[in-house]
């Protein structure tokens, strides 16, 4: 079907899923994905599981799934360039991205198809946790609490996570081409708002992160996705080093109020109880982003 008024054909919606996680993880997300063909059937879907390392582990994911494509992507593959590996495979057109820890709601597809008539380039979904534990709870909400149900009003681009969005025909092309450079979400989004596109959000088209995390190995991942942010936003922005270093020692307090304002309909219980464990957190965060402004410039994206 097509909107007349716009000349947009939404016949066809594909996903790109970047998997590098485990195989329990990928089966989980494809037998969620499984429920949410299936909602919008009759109408084709096509998924593309760009998968790091040795795709042989998933392959048995194809089988009797006539949509489901298996991309092999080598070792070294970071995840915007899965992404853009899946994006190329899928060829543009309507494009949704989502990774292997999340496990998407039945009607994901039907809802996101639905806003696919509207004047909108980037559509980002809301995300929710599956997973139980105060680690994984302070986990989900340090990461994903921005984008849960609620969406503040902000200067600049509207906050949109890779791993729940949806591109229009006119951009995704150029959204792979700059995911297969190795650009993460922060930085296309950027440049797309800075050219004019319309970003949106749409709560309804949900996913849940589906991810177990340790305490230690998840404050590494966070001081070492801050880092690089905060490189990669020297490279592409002009900021003052030095005064954004110092101001980073806010950053925990600051980013906790605005989670907890955007996830405060994601189960204000979990996020009293697990608040030491995001503010732990965000605080690793915070350092790796001091580092980052100290070290100077990133010259290649590192994978996160």
């Amino acid at each position: 079907m097509s909107d007349p008024a716009l000349g947009r054909s939404v016949d066809g919606l594909s996903v790109v899923v970047a998997s590098f996680r485990s195989v329990d993880l990928v089966d989980a997300c494809v037998e969620a994905l499984d429920r949410a063909v299936a909602e919008i059937s009759p109408r084709p879907a096509r998924v593309f599981l760009a998968r790091r390392g040795d795709a042989g582990d998933v392959r048995h994911l194809e089988r009797g799934r006539s949509w489901l494509t298996v991309v092999a992507c080598p070792g070294a593959t970071t995840i915007p360039e899965l992404r853009g590996a899946g994006m190329g495979a899928a060829g543009g057109g309507w494009i949704a991205v989502t990774e292997d820890h999340c496990l998407v709601e039945p009607d994901w597809l039907s809802v996101l198809e639905g806003r696919t008539g509207e004047d909108v380039d980037v559509l980002g979904g809301g995300v929710g946790n599956a997973r139980a534990g105060l680690v994984n709870w302070g986990a989900y909400f340090s990461e994903y609490g921005f984008f849960s149900s609620f969406r503040p009003e902000q200067p600049g681009p509207l906050l949109v996570t890779g791993a729940n969005v949806l591109y229009a025909p006119e951009v995704s092309a150029t959204v792979g081409e700059w995911a297969r450079e190795g650009l993460w979400e922060d930085v296309i989004h950027g440049r797309l708002h800075s050219s004019g596109a319309h970003l949106s959000f749409e709560p309804a088209a949900r996913v849940r992160q589906n991810a177990r995390y340790s305490f230690v190995a998840f404050c590494g991942d966070r001081f070492e996705h801050g880092r690089d942010y905060a490189r990669v936003r020297l490279r592409e922005q002009e900021v003052g080093r030095l005064s954004r270093a110092l101001t980073t020692p806010l950053l925990p307090v600051v980013l906790l109020a605005r989670v907890r304002r955007s996830a405060r309909g994601e189960s204000p219980t979990m996020f009293r109880a697990s608040t030491p464990f995001i503010f732990a957190f965000l605080a690793a965060w915070a350092a790796g982003e001091a580092a980052g402004y100290l070290l100077g410039p990133e010259k290649e994206s590192r994978d996160r």
